[in-house]
């Protein structure tokens, strides 16, 4: 069987709808609104720029969605950590260049701290 026997014409036309709930809406938006965020840009300006789009969302609530977003995010394994990844074809690669980055580390060894003094 083919999966697309099973679609719905309706099902389909979803994926190209607004979602209706504004969280919805800047969850999708969140790959968009880290890379302004990355660019220096304020949450401020930002919000401006997704009010003029057409979604009316006061700045309170934009802000309180982004920090719900950022929090998720730092949760290993949670949905937006893992549409981030999959949004960003470099971010494993950045990850590896910021845990093994080049230059001097020191480990906390007694034995190495008795020669020190």
């Amino acid at each position: 069987m083919n999966g697309n026997q099973w679609s719905s014409p309706k099902l389909t036309a979803l994926q190209h709808e607004r979602p209706s709930r504004k969280m919805s809406v800047i969850r999708l938006m969140w790959p968009e609104i880290k890379a302004a965020r990355t660019r220096g840009h304020t949450l401020k300006v930002i919000h401006s720029y997704i009010v003029e789009g057409g979604i009316s969302i006061s700045y309170a609530l934009f802000k309180l969605y982004v920090s719900r977003l950022r929090r998720e995010e730092a949760r290993p394994g949670s949905r937006v950590a893992k549409t981030a990844a999959a949004h960003n074809p470099l971010a494993n690669y950045i990850d590896r260049c910021i845990e093994n980055r080049p230059g001097f580390f020191v480990t906390p060894d007694p034995k190495d701290l008795e020669k020190l003094i």
